[in-house]
Order: structure tokens, then C-alpha cells, then sequence
């Protein structure tokens, strides 16, 4: 589908470009979200089946980890469970060409 695909820069009424998209979705573009989805529902999986997780609530299976888009909430109940995330993190941006953003990333002790 991106096969040959250009954009133009529009600067102060100037454009700029072909510019060839070599990697990436466009921005709007109508299968970001599937594409989005696909990817990060292995990494879900991944931390899901190796997190211990915490209870939320009634609910009788433990949280370990929620999405929203393209934000992450993992649940930690102790810092052994690190390892695994990073591992996880490392993974996930080896097989699709991201990266973690560390300057949009929080952590936020909750309890004792």
C-alpha cells in the first residue's frame, strides 16, 4: 500500500519535497489503528502471560497490564518483575522498528 509513497513539507507556504516514505504509517491514515493493534496485542500477550499482575476490584483474574491506543499500564508488585518488562520492551521494538520513549514514560508507586 506504501509502495512508492511520497509526501511533501509545507513550509510558510513553500512545499517541499517528494519526500519517499521509506518506514512508517501516515499520520490519519485509516489502518494506523489496525496496524497499531496487531503490533502491540503480541506484546500485551507477552506481558500478560509473564506478569503476575494485581487485583483490580471483584475481578477474580489478576491485571497485569492495560492499553489504551498506543499508552501502556503495567501493573508492578515488585521490582523482580522489572526484568521481565524490559525484556518484553526490548522484544517488542526489535520485531516492529519502535522505540520506547523514555522522556513520555512514568512510573508511580501505589501502596506499600
Amino acid at each position: 500500500m506504501y509502495d512508492g509513497a511520497t509526501s511533501l513539507v509545507q513550509i510558510n507556504g513553500h512545499q517541499y519535497g517528494p519526500i519517499p516514505i521509506r518506514c512508517a504509517v501516515r499520520q490519519g491514515c485509516a489502518m494506523s489503528m489496525a496496524l497499531n493493534a496487531l503490533c502491540l496485542h503480541t506484546f500485551l500477550r507477552l506481558l500478560t502471560l509473564n506478569l503476575p499482575g494485581i487485583r483490580i476490584g471483584r475481578r477474580t483474574r489478576p491485571t497485569s497490564v492495560v492499553a489504551y491506543a498506543d499508552d501502556v499500564t503495567i501493573f508492578v508488585n515488585s521490582v523482580v518483575v522489572l526484568a521481565i518488562i524490559e525484556e518484553a520492551i526490548r522484544i517488542y521494538e526489535r520485531a516492529s522498528g519502535t522505540r520506547l520513549n523514555h522522556r513520555k514514560s512514568k512510573d508511580l508507586a501505589v501502596g506499600s
